[in-house]
């Protein structure tokens, strides 16, 4: 599909994504990839478009709900002033200043050519020091390996054209005692009712359990899976290191 085809383009470790086939994903919905909308075309535009989709907490519920999701991130001991965090496809930047206040460090992991511009841009102008941007690629986010205490992935998994590759390198990077928190959509048209009929099916291509799967495939475990109050669209998973010190 033209996520194959994407991954060629883009990809700067094509060799790690040989391991895994492409997911499957509606082609029908992404005509031309899976991440085709954050890649391709002016990246003024793509900016300027999705920071009115992303940011506006009017018509997205994650934006809306970011403090209570970050305060979560620090009842559950995921997050605090020693945490290195990683986060993973941080778009236009909806959560990296925030974590960036209450953490030791944050890794602005990115995908998309114009968000990491957009992205450096401004960690120079709000003088973010303890951030660095990291362009990543389809199969590889480009962590060191044990370098983050948390990898924080908020409505982006299911953009992930190689899941459990990418999670695999996401254990690697983590330290011991480290954390994978994963916040995605329910796939399920009953719950879902922010977008129009039928796009929560083409939009995310599996459902929860299926996500669950993959990432534990990866080599993690399930920990918690906490509710948050204001999100009903979204479910939030916290994974460890399933192979843990004895």
């Amino acid at each position: 599909g033209g996520a194959l085809s994407l991954k060629a383009a883009y990809s700067g470790t094509a060799a790690g994504a040989i391991c895994e086939d492409c997911a499957p994903f509606s082609e029908t919905h992404y005509p031309k990839g899976l991440n085709a909308n954050f890649l391709l075309g002016d990246a003024t535009a793509i900016v300027t478009e999705h920071i009115a989709k992303f940011e506006d907490p009017e018509k997205r519920d994650i934006a809306r709900a970011a403090p209570e999701v970050v305060q979560l991130l620090i009842e559950v001991g995921a997050l605090s002033k020693s945490t290195v965090v990683a986060d993973i496809g941080a778009g236009t930047g909806l959560f990296v200043e925030v974590l960036a206040q209450v953490a030791e460090s944050v890794f602005a992991v990115e995908i998309s050519p114009a968000f990491v511009a957009h992205l450096q841009s401004q960690v120079e102008s709000k003088a973010l020091k303890n951030v660095s941007v990291i362009e990543s690629g389809p199969s590889d986010p480009h962590l060191p390996r044990n370098s983050v205490d948390l990898a924080f992935i908020c409505d982006v998994y299911h953009h992930f054209e190689f899941p459990k590759t990418v999670c695999g390198h996401l254990l690697e990077a983590l330290r011991p005692g480290g954390r994978l928190v994963v916040i995605d959509f329910i796939r399920d048209e009953a719950v879902h009712k922010s977008h129009p009929a039928g796009w929560i099916t083409e939009h995310v291509r599996a459902g929860q359990e299926v996500f669950r799967a993959e990432i534990e495939s990866a080599g993690f475990r399930l920990l918690d899976e906490p509710s948050i109050a204001s999100l009903v669209e979204n479910y939030c998973m916290i994974f460890e290191p399933a192979a843990t010190e004895q």
